[in-house]
């Protein structure tokens, strides 16, 4: 069934209601392919197809925003009624959100180009003594921060994708570290062959993609957030790979 028949389907049923007040919502997302981005101005991907059910099956007719990943972090922290999407959730993020439930699997991992021969590094440990970049105020830029990384010492920032990219292949930086779908995607849109290109060093862990809502935002809004997503999915027959945190 296609989502334009889902569409169809999911108007058939009783419907979510947010009341007026409520309803004035932005929605955040970032440049994340293939789960959110733009392609002749038109908002699409994986997530975004499924977010916006969402906000059809509760009648919200804002439209979703994409900015850089810190900025739109940043604004969902502070702003109330504030939708954000593809969050991970994490330790440091849990008690900052309300979170409506989950979107995507990615596996978060270390990669670094097969001409620098660094393929012994195995572990956060000897990444230490090197240059990671990755998404600012991101999952994995959280995660290192937490295992002892310095900023601009061994860890460093990109307001994009593409920019985290070009930091590696102009060497300033010998590692990058993001979401194995989103780089491999990003990699074969410019005609680049990830496995020829990349050495996967390690992996940090495999989470889930969330849609979150802003801390100060109303309980009973939450709630019905939380219902929409769920029959959403159930009229899409929506699944989610298994995550399995790896070992290594």
């Amino acid at each position: 069934m296609t989502f334009t028949k889902h569409l169809c389907f999911l108007s058939l049923l009783l419907p979510v209601s947010i009341s007026a007040q409520q309803s004035k919502f932005q929605v955040i997302t970032e440049e994340f392919a293939p789960y959110s981005y733009v392609k002749e101005n038109k908002a699409i991907g994986k997530n975004v197809e499924l977010v916006q059910l969402v906000l059809d099956e509760l009648k919200i007719g804002s439209d979703i925003q994409f900015l850089p990943w810190a900025r739109g972090y940043n604004i969902a922290l502070k702003e109330p009624n504030t939708l954000i999407f593809s969050i991970a959730r994490n330790k440091q993020r849990e008690k900052l959100f309300h979170w409506v439930g989950s979107l995507a699997a990615v596996d978060v991992c270390i990669f670094s180009l097969k001409q620098k021969k660094v393929s012994r590094v195995k572990t956060l440990e000897q990444l230490k003594n090197y240059r990671t970049v990755t998404q600012r105020d991101g999952h994995i830029s959280q995660q290192l921060t937490q295992h002892g990384f310095i900023d601009r010492k061994n860890l460093f920032s990109a307001s994009s994708i593409n920019h985290a990219i070009q930091m590696l292949y102009i060497n300033r930086a010998d590692f990058i570290g993001y979401p194995a779908e989103v780089l491999f995607y990003n990699l074969e849109q410019k005609g680049l062959t990830p496995d020829e290109l990349l050495h996967t060093n390690f992996c940090i862990d495999s989470t889930a993609l969330y849609l979150a809502l802003s801390i100060n935002t109303p309980q009973e809004t939450v709630e019905q957030f939380k219902k929409a997503l769920v029959k959403v999915k159930q009229a899409t027959n929506w699944q989610m790979s298994e995550i399995h945190t790896p070992t290594y």
